[in-house]
């Protein structure tokens, strides 16, 4: 049975997905890190709130029944696997070696972001799951309200989300909030903005001016982010002030999806350039979890052949050598997602 996809959507992930790649090699102290930072997270949540079906859920129980079954399994299944590798391969298991088992499995059971084990961005799953719960429980509350009651309620999920990490000190026992359900509130304030962008066709009205706003809302994005603020990181609750914060990742989102939007129109639909993103936006779950380690794959590459270690995030010897090694990376998960999606696609049309 075949099934109907957006092309942008797909499009927008692709184009995310390579910020992912790309942010996890840049060095941390560069503009562009705190400026991918700023939005590409931020954007998967917004992605998937606009194909967010809040009625397919006939009660919180059952969405967490359906949930559990494509982003919690799944979590455990690839963490687990990776583990597996990390324990084999020797190269892999120094990090293990350095950090001990307790800390691995705290980081898998109880933050639910693995550590050393080189899936650590699957920390978007729990924070997927929790946040479609808290939008869901939103929407049937304050989906029927008057305009003004929905954006004061927003305002209060925006500012809980930003300021949840004040409650650590208050935690007996960790010192964080497990399974990412403290990231999750911002993610949710994304994911409802994504479903009402979809549901009111905000992105198509936005369509006929999009030359000018694909770069004003990227100067925007760059100017309440790596201008103004300092680095912020969805994943560790560490924003700067709402404004800033909202208002860097909000202008980056609708300038990536605007710039979809373009590359799904039907003139260029058809040309390798936009099936290559789309094939990245529907297969970006298997090659958002294999990036690491087709990262790390480059780098014990590089290693053994030269001697030279580099350190992605941390130390890049030039800017060439940082695009090369994203370049290598993304080619490599694009070329191990390929047989999958052509496994796939031949299921789908039957």
């Amino acid at each position: 049975m075949s099934t109907n996809r957006r092309s942008d959507i797909d499009i927008a992930k692709g184009f995310a997905l390579f910020l992912v790649v790309l942010g996890h090699v840049v060095t941390m102290h560069h503009t562009i890190f705190r400026w991918i930072y700023a939005f590409h997270m931020p954007a998967f949540f917004f992605l998937s709130g606009m194909t967010f079906r809040p009625e397919k859920y006939s009660s919180c129980l059952d969405y967490i029944k359906k949930r559990g079954r494509t982003l919690v399994l799944p979590y455990f299944f690839i963490t687990m696997t990776a583990l597996a590798i990390c324990t084999i391969r020797p190269y892999y298991h120094l990090a293990i070696d350095e950090y001990g088992w307790k800390h691995i499995l705290k980081w898998i059971f109880y933050y639910g972001q693995p550590q050393q084990i080189y899936v650590g961005q699957l920390w978007f799953l729990p924070a997927l799951f929790f946040a479609g719960l808290y939008a869901l429980i939103w929407l049937r509350i304050f989906d029927k309200k008057s305009i003004t009651v929905r954006c004061y309620a927003l305002v209060a999920l925006i500012l809980a989300g930003t300021y949840i990490r004040l409650a650590d000190p208050l935690i007996p026992v960790m010192n964080r909030l497990p399974w990412k359900v403290d990231s999750a509130l911002c993610a949710a304030v994304f994911l409802i903005a994504g479903y009402y962008a979809n549901r009111t066709k905000l992105l198509e009205k936005m369509m006929p001016y999009a030359g000018f706003l694909i770069p004003f809302f990227a100067v925007l994005s760059f100017f309440f982010g790596p201008k103004l603020s300092d680095y912020v990181n969805l994943c560790d609750c560490r924003y700067t002030a709402p404004p800033y914060y909202f208002g860097a990742a909000f202008s980056g989102i609708f300038a990536l999806l605007l710039t979809a939007k373009l590359a799904a129109l039907p003139a260029v639909s058809g040309s390798v350039f936009s099936r290559f993103w789309q094939f990245c936006g529907r297969r970006s779950m298997l090659l958002f979890s294999i990036q690491s380690f087709a990262l790390y794959f480059f780098v014990e590459l590089i290693l053994r052949t030269t001697g030279v270690e580099l350190k992605p995030m941390e130390w890049m010897p030039t800017r060439l050598s940082t695009f090369a090694l994203t370049t290598a990376t993304f080619a490599l998960i694009c070329l191990i997602g390929w047989p999958r999606d052509c496994y796939k696609r031949k299921m789908e049309q039957k």
